[in-house]
C-alpha cells in the first residue's frame, strides 16, 4: 500500500513540535543546573547533568535530521508525481490510469 508523505505530515509534524518544545524546555532547565563549566572537581551530580544535557542536545539534533529527511522525501515525492503526470500526458502510458483531479474522470 502506497503511503505518501503528505498523509503522515500533519500529525507527525505536530508530534515533532511537541517533542521539540519539551526538549528545549529541558535544555533550559538543565542549563540552569549546569554549573556553567566551573573549574575544579566534578561531582557525580555534575556528570549526570552534563550527560542529560548531551542526551537532550542529541535528541534535538535527531529531530532536526528527521525533519530534514521528511522535507527531502516530500520534495522527491513531488518530483515523482510530476514525472508520472508528464509521462501520462504524452508518454507510452496513454491508456493507463492518470494522476489528476477525480472530477475529470467522471
Amino acid at each position: 500500500e502506497l503511503v505518501l508523505v503528505g498523509e503522515m505530515d500533519a500529525a507527525w509534524r505536530e508530534e515533532c513540535g511537541v517533542l521539540r518544545r519539551r526538549l528545549e524546555e529541558w535544555r533550559g532547565k538543565l542549563g540552569e543546573l549546569d554549573g556553567g563549566g566551573q573549574v575544579g572537581g566534578e561531582s557525580n551530580l555534575d556528570r549526570i547533568v552534563a550527560g542529560c544535557c548531551a542526551l537532550v542536545h542529541g535528541m534535538l539534533a535527531e529531530l532536526e535530521v528527521m525533519e530534514q529527511i521528511a522535507r527531502e522525501a516530500a520534495a522527491e515525492e513531488m518530483r515523482w508525481v510530476r514525472a508520472m503526470n508528464r509521462r501520462g500526458r504524452g508518454g507510452a502510458d496513454q491508456d493507463g490510469p492518470r494522476a489528476g483531479a477525480i472530477w475529470r474522470a467522471l
